[in-house]
């Protein structure tokens, strides 16, 4: 299934830079709000994420915080629509994902919708 994903992904979904990434600085203020709400999510004790197949080793941790998603989504909302060149809808963030020593994300293709 995930040859079969990542063929369709290369097939079917645009690459609009040469390497299909791009590289850009968030704002100060931002990334210190982020910092910000990592560090008091570790300090209440963060949840540990649910199983997802490609995540080998120690689970992640993760800390919802709606209210910085929505600021993420909402502040670098021109750095993809100048990237793709096209008006974009911003829909979802998902969170803080914490990665763990000896935990690995595995070669994937997000499944679009």
């Amino acid at each position: 299934e995930a040859y079969a994903q990542t063929l369709s992904a290369g097939l079917v979904q645009p690459n609009f830079t040469e390497h299909g990434f791009g590289l850009a600085r968030a704002p100060d203020d931002l990334m210190e709000a982020l910092r910000e709400g990592i560090r008091d999510g570790l300090e209440k004790g963060p949840r540990e994420e649910y199983y997802i197949p490609v995540i080998t080793g120690l689970r992640p941790w993760f800390i919802d915080r709606p209210d910085l998603t929505k600021r993420v989504l909402n502040e670098l909302q021109h750095y993809p629509e100048a990237w793709s060149g096209m008006e974009l809808t911003p829909v979802v963030a998902y969170g803080f994902r914490l990665y763990r020593n000896q935990s690995a994300l595995n070669v994937h293709v997000d499944k679009s919708e």
